[in-house]
């Protein structure tokens, strides 16, 4: 066994400079720890004039933009005593990111070069809605987690998109897909959308992929004019903390009507907004910025198929929501009820989810310039592509009359009142 020193690999955000903040340790001096298992966080942050460029890369996750750090191989770690600076100074990128600073030592039978880094990237759901203190700590609409690692291929891209059993098995119990990072070499990037503003089922991932400037006008155009009926009908009872008992204490703190308001406006936000399966990424690596293209595996949960789904009836918009978010939130029903113009879905089993899916994948290739889609179990960076994400899928289990025994049968999202310009569309009745 020989002590080796542990030093920040490089990592490049070029054209642009790159901060970070002090380290904060994960593990404590005299620990032995596994190949690849995390040892300190910082949080980074880019430098810089933007004004010549038009597109900044990472603009939306640099808020909360880290680098998770380990070491290559297995031994006992210790650390230096002045990587911390304290305080917020922790939390924000102040000085350069230095490579080949030295870190702290390995006492390890093998040299373990520089540490590998895992760049965590999270983009809030609100941009004002401060969360430090943890690996990707705060509300994400998507959380994405990359490594360039020791391979030299290209990214490979999986992209979570199902509802909430798929955050044990993508993000992990530690929510910083910190077990991906221990068993794939890399280069990888794991992509995590959330489901709390709108599921994404295949009925309505084929409306986003096909939607057009158009529809996009008209569906912000109806949640104006929403708006305008919430807001325009208010009266002075409408502000509880202003009545004359409020002067003595008042236990809701809040405007009641700013919840249903953000939420509505979340919602819009996602429906004009670039579809999951469709969006590029930008990696920092040891060259600097790469975009890379839309995602190489997908994986959907049947579960969004038995969402409750609604359909604004004058623009078409569809969304789906989860059960206990639906009743959440009394925005996503004050807008889609008859009033509003609006229908609700039921399940049923008029529509397979495989119909459906293998529309969204055929949109998909023809949105993005004909690009082929693989159906093998191909290594892409590390990693398996995932043709299909079944474990999570509940099937029903029915007779028939060509096959007596049971057969497989999955269910998906009917509707109980359909439009008459929309019937069974998209696999729906």
């Amino acid at each position: 066994m020989r002590v080796h020193q542990l030093r920040l690999p490089p990592l490049s955000a070029r054209p642009f400079g790159l901060l970070r903040s002090g380290l904060q340790c994960l593990r404590r001096t005299g620990d032995h720890v596994a190949a690849r298992e995390p040892l300190a966080v910082c949080h980074l942050r880019l430098s810089g004039s933007r004004e010549r460029h038009s597109i900044v890369p990472l603009a939306e996750d640099q808020h909360d933009l880290q680098v998770v750090l380990a070491s290559r191989t297995a031994g006992k770690v210790e650390y230096r005593a002045d990587l911390s600076r304290g305080g917020y100074q922790d939390l924000i990128g102040s000085t350069d990111w230095d490579p080949g600073t030295v870190v702290g030592s390995i006492d390890s039978a093998d040299e373990p070069g520089d540490l590998v880094a895992l760049v965590l990237a999270g983009r809030r759901g609100f941009e004002s809605g401060e969360g430090r203190g943890g690996l990707l700590a705060g509300w994400h609409e998507r959380a994405r987690a990359f490594w360039e690692g020791e391979g030299t291929g290209r990214f490979g891209t999986v992209l979570s998109l199902g509802t909430c059993e798929q955050t044990g098995i993508f993000r992990g119990d530690d929510m910083a897909f910190l077990s991906w990072f221990a068993r794939a070499p890399g280069p990888a990037q794991f992509v995590a959308v959330a489901d709390e503003r709108c599921v994404h089922s295949s009925a309505v991932l084929l409306q986003h992929i096909r939607r057009t400037p158009a529809d996009a006008l008209a569906i912000t155009d109806a949640m104006h004019g929403w708006f305008g009926e919430r807001l325009t009908g208010l009266q002075p009872g409408a502000f509880p903390a202003f009545e004359p008992g409020a002067s003595r204490g008042h236990a809701g703190g809040r405007w009641p009507e700013m919840q249903d308001l953000l939420f509505a406006l979340h919602l819009v936000g996602h429906a004009v907004g670039t579809c999951p399966i469709l969006e590029r990424s930008d990696v920092l690596t040891r060259r600097g910025f790469v975009r890379l293209e839309p995602p190489d595996a997908i994986a959907l949960s049947l579960a969004s198929e038995l969402a409750p789904h609604f359909r604004h009836r004058r623009t078409g918009w569809m969304i789906a929501k989860v059960k206990a978010n639906t009743d959440a939130k009394p925005a996503a029903a004050a807008m889609l009820t008859l009033k509003s113009e609006a229908t609700c879905g039921s399940t049923g089993s008029s529509a397979r989810p495989d119909r459906l899916a293998a529309k969204v994948a055929s949109a998909t290739i023809l949105r993005a310039g004909g690009r082929r889609c693989s159906s093998g179990r191909n290594r892409v960076g590390g990693i398996s592509a995932l043709h299909s994400f079944r474990a999570s899928w509940r099937a029903r289990r029915t007779p028939s009359a060509s096959a007596p025994d049971l057969r497989t049968r999955a269910a998906a999202p009917c509707w109980d009142r359909p439009t008459a310009h929309g019937r069974d569309r998209d696999g729906f009745r």
